[in-house]
């Protein structure tokens, strides 16, 4: 019964481990001249953002990424917004969206960050004067998040105004499931399976376990 159990877990831990890498190497098609931001294919405020964005990288020199916001500093910060993303789609074009087997399994696993969470994380508010060295240590922040794959935050004067600003912020989920197996010996091993993400609560849960033929329980005197 316990060779049994132990069988399965190993199995299904397994599959995961197997899983991921297919995930992770998945070939990105690169964007044609005819590939838009998915943003400008919006209405409102996110298509005017979404149209003065590039996905081609700039020929012009690197810079800081701070430098594209002190333009704005000192605005108002009129609004935010955030718009989250699955792993499975692509944060510079969400027709760039991957749906094979083992992504459809996957999802079946995932959900995606709660907005609430991400607005913990979040080191500005609206109706507070813009900083831009902060925004851009939030930015980076976002990135290093262990569920969080990718992050952008785009600004752009609010509407008729040249003393306010709206912002929308980016960001995509990295597939947070995964295990690990090690396997010592035919009579010995451990595996695990971790979740980093429970439920889109940014909760993390790992369960273990350990087999061993050779270990014996010590008796009571």
């Amino acid at each position: 019964m316990y060779k049994r159990a132990y069988l399965f877990f190993i199995t299904f831990a397994a599959v995961f481990v197997m899983e991921a890498p297919v995930i992770a190497q998945q070939t990105i098609t690169p964007p044609t001249a005819q590939d838009t931001f998915f943003l400008a294919k919006k209405k409102g405020l996110l298509g005017r953002l979404g149209k003065s964005i590039s996905t081609y990288a700039p020929d012009e020199a690197p810079q800081k990424i701070e430098n594209q916001f002190l333009k704005f500093k000192g605005k108002i910060i009129r609004s935010i917004q955030l718009v989250r993303l699955g792993f499975e789609c692509s944060i510079y074009d969400t027709c760039d969206v991957k749906n094979n087997f083992g992504i459809r399994m996957a999802k079946v696993f995932h959900k995606n960050t709660k907005e609430k969470v991400m607005k913990r994380n979040l080191f500005f508010r609206e109706y507070s004067r813009f900083a831009p060295n902060l925004v851009a240590d939030n930015e980076r922040y976002l990135r290093d998040l262990p569920y969080i794959q990718d992050a952008r935050i785009v600004v752009d004067y609010a509407e008729d105004s040249k003393d306010s600003v709206d912002i929308v912020v980016l960001t995509k989920d990295i597939f947070s499931l995964g295990g690990r197996v090690k396997i010592d010996k035919a009579t010995r091993g451990r595996a695990e399976v971790y979740e980093e993400n429970l439920g889109g609560s940014a909760t993390r849960i790992l369960i273990g376990g350990l087999y061993d033929e050779e270990r014996k329980s010590l008796k009571s005197i």
